[in-house]
C-alpha cells in the first residue's frame, strides 16, 4: 500500500487524541516503562501523545487547535537524509508543512519515515516524497491502532505476555472504550501499582476516573 492509500485510512484526530489517553493508561497501569505517553500542555496550546517500542521504533502526535501533525520512525529503514530543521526523513517528506507546526515539529522530532499533518477542511496531508510500502516505514502500528480493534486485543495480548500477567483482552476492554479509571479495575490488573499516582496522571491527562 502507497502512502496516499494509506493515509484515507487514518483516524481523525480527535480519534488519535482519545485512543492515545486510554493506550496510555493502559501501559501506565501495566508499569510499563515504554510504550504511550499522552502529555497534556506539552507545549502552549499543545498536546502530545508519544509511543516507543523499546527497539528504537517511535511515533509521535501533536494536537493543536489549527491542527495536527504526526510522524513514525522505523529504525532499521535507510535512504534517509536531512530535510527541513535538520530532520533525517525522505526527501520532500516536510514539504508543504503549515508553518504554525514548525516550531513543533523541529522540537519533537529527529527522525521520521512517516510525516502527515491535518488540518481542518483538508484532512490528512503528506509532502510529495516517494515512500516504500507502508510496512516498510512503521506506519503499521499507528495505522492499526487507531483503527482496527482486533489489533487492540493483540495489544493488550502482547503486553500480557511481556508483563507476564493472567489477563485477556476483555478485561482491558474497559480502557479502550474509555470507561472510567477506579481502584478496583487497576488491582484486577495489577495489585502492586500505585493508585494515587495513576489517578493524578488520569485527570492531567483527561482520562475518566473515579476515587480519591
Amino acid at each position: 500500500m502507497r502512502l496516499p492509500e494509506l493515509i484515507v485510512r487514518l483516524a481523525e484526530p480527535g480519534v488519535l487524541r482519545v485512543n492515545g489517553r486510554a493506550l496510555t493508561m493502559l501501559d501506565l497501569v501495566l508499569g510499563d516503562d515504554v510504550g504511550h505517553r499522552f502529555i497534556s500542555g506539552w507545549r502552549p496550546g499543545r498536546d502530545l501523545l508519544t509511543c516507543e517500542d523499546g527497539a528504537g521504533n517511535e511515533y509521535g502526535v501533536v494536537f493543536a487547535e489549527e491542527g495536527t501533525f504526526a510522524y513514525v520512525f522505523e529504525h532499521e529503514t535507510s535512504g534517509l537524509s536531512p530535510q527541513r530543521h535538520g530532520i533525517l526523513t525522505w526527501p520532500g517528506a516536510l514539504d508543504g508543512l503549515p508553518d504554525f507546526l514548525d516550531a513543533d515539529v523541529a522540537e519533537l522530532v529527529t527522525a521520521a519515515t512517516l510525516c502527515v499533518w491535518w488540518t481542518p477542511g483538508e484532512g490528512w496531508r503528506h509532502g510529495p516524497a516517494e515512500f516504500p510500502e507502508w510496512e516498510d516505514i512503521g506506519a503499521g502500528w499507528l495505522i492499526e491502532l487507531n483503527l482496527n480493534p482486533a489489533s487492540l486485543d493483540e495489544y493488550a495480548e502482547e503486553l500480557a505476555e511481556m508483563h507476564d500477567l493472567d489477563f485477556t483482552p476483555n478485561d482491558v476492554a474497559w480502557v479502550f472504550a474509555r470507561e472510567e479509571l477506579t481502584a478496583e479495575r487497576v488491582a484486577a490488573l495489577r495489585p502492586e501499582a500505585d493508585w494515587a499516582e495513576l489517578a493524578r496522571v488520569a485527570r492531567r491527562i483527561g482520562y475518566p476516573v473515579t476515587g480519591p
